[in-house]
């Protein structure tokens, strides 16, 4: 596990993140750049750190915790319904090159703590 999360932070991320740009297209699902940038970020966040930000409206708390739990993949084209979870620009004023450099920052802390 260690060794797939070290390549991923060290190749796949900082590959990504150099090509990232406001208006890159998303390879599957309906995120903007911005918005998958704030996703990482809170996701981490809530791993690393135990930020209780909710992502998630609480009626459907229990059943993303038990997805989360199963095998089951996210499959490709997937639509998240909008009541499901809050905005993912909601009081976020940070442009994308700010949010890089949160999530840099973010991979290096858990990189040196892992």
């Amino acid at each position: 596990m260690e060794k797939e999360l070290t390549h991923f932070f060290n190749t796949t991320l900082a590959n990504a993140l150099i090509n990232l740009e406001i208006d890159s297209a998303a390879v599957w699902g309906d995120m903007n750049a911005k918005q998958m940038l704030i996703h990482l970020i809170q996701s981490s966040k809530m791993m690393y750190f135990g930020n209780s930000t909710l992502l998630i409206k609480e009626e459907y708390i229990e059943k993303a915790i038990a997805f989360l739990y199963s095998d089951k993949e996210i499959k490709r084209g997937l639509v998240v319904p909008k009541e499901l979870g809050y905005s993912f620009e909601d009081n976020i004023t940070k442009g994308i090159d700010e949010l890089k450099e949160e999530l840099e920052n973010l991979k290096q802390f858990i990189m040196n703590n892992n």
